[in-house]
């Protein structure tokens, strides 16, 4: 987002990034609950939350720490990270 964009194009991209987590969470939920052994599902679901909780923290520092030094570190830092990530699942696959 340019540094005078305003308003409209910040709340813009604030709810696409609120939709696109609307729509992965309850995926991600099913697919852990699935995976877990019989029996564990609230200690899978509770060990979800955490790192869930855990990742969004370190992300946010991360990015704030990298923000000093420019917006476009920052934005090729994020990048980075979906790029390995979905590099990792898409090779990991259907591992049962």
């Amino acid at each position: 987002v340019a540094a005078g964009a305003g308003y409209v194009v910040l709340a813009a991209g604030l709810l696409l990034t609120g939709f696109g987590v609307s729509f992965v969470l309850p995926s991600l939920v099913a697919a852990v609950l699935n995976a877990a052994p019989e029996g564990t599902a609230g200690a899978a679901g509770g060990t979800l939350n955490a790192v869930r909780q855990t990742g969004a923290t370190l992300g946010v520092a991360a990015m704030g720490a990298v923000l000093g030094h420019g917006t476009e570190y920052a934005l090729l830092l994020s990048a980075g990270v979906c790029l390995v990530a979905g590099t990792w699942f898409a090779l990991a696959g259907d591992r049962r």
